[in-house]
C-alpha cells in the first residue's frame, strides 16, 4: 500500500503526469486517505483545477481513498500538530498497515524515518522513474525542469537523482 501526500499529488496533477505515479508502482497500490481528498478538494473549492485530474483518477479507480480506523484515529491524535490532517491520517495508516507514504515535506520524512514508517520523497520517486525504466534520465531532467517551473518548486540534490548504483 503506497499512500500519496497531497503536496506529490498536487505535483505530478500540476505538470499532467499523474499516470507516471501508476506506472511506477501500479494502480491497485495507490492511495488516498481521507484527509489528503478533502485537502484536494479543498483546493478545488478555491479554483485550482489541477484537482479535477486527480478526481477522474479517483473516480476511474486508478487511485484508491482509504479511511483510518479506530487505532489508526487514536495514533493520529498523538501525532504532533504541526503536521497536517492529510499527514497525520496518512502516517497512521501506514504505521499501522506497513505501508509507504509517499512525501515532499521534510517534516513528515523526518517523522517517518524517526518513527520506522516507510517513505519515499520526490527525489526517490524522480529516481525510481529512471530506475525502473519509466522514463529515461533526460525525461526525468525535463519532467524536474517542468516541476520546478508549473509547481514553483526546486527539486535539491538533482545530482543523486542520477547517480548510478554500484
Amino acid at each position: 500500500m503506497i499512500l500519496i501526500d497531497t503536496n506529490i499529488i498536487s505535483t505530478f496533477a500540476k505538470i499532467e503526469r499523474l499516470r507516471l505515479l501508476v506506472r511506477l508502482f501500479g494502480k491497485r497500490e495507490l492511495y488516498l486517505s481521507t484527509n489528503v481528498l478533502t485537502e484536494v478538494m479543498n483546493a478545488k473549492v478555491l479554483g485550482f483545477d489541477f484537482v479535477d485530474k486527480i478526481l477522474d483518477m479517483v473516480e476511474g479507480k486508478e487511485l484508491g481513498v482509504v479511511s483510518p480506523d479506530w487505532k489508526e484515529i487514536i495514533y493520529m491524535l498523538r501525532l504532533p500538530n504541526s503536521l497536517g490532517s492529510g499527514e497525520r491520517d496518512s502516517i497512521a495508516i501506514c504505521k499501522h498497515r506497513g505501508g509507504v507514504l509517499l512525501s515532499n515535506d521534510i517534516k513528515v520524512t523526518n517523522f517517518c524515518g524517526r518513527n520506522n514508517i516507510g517513505y519515499i520523497d520526490l527525489n526517490g520517486v524522480l529516481r525510481a522513474l529512471w530506475s525502473y525504466d519509466v522514463l529515461t534520465k533526460d525525461e526525468v531532467r525535463e519532467l524536474i525542469e517542468i516541476m520546478e517551473e508549473k509547481d514553483n518548486l526546486t527539486v535539491v540534490s538533482k545530482d543523486g537523482i542520477f547517480l548510478d548504483d554500484e
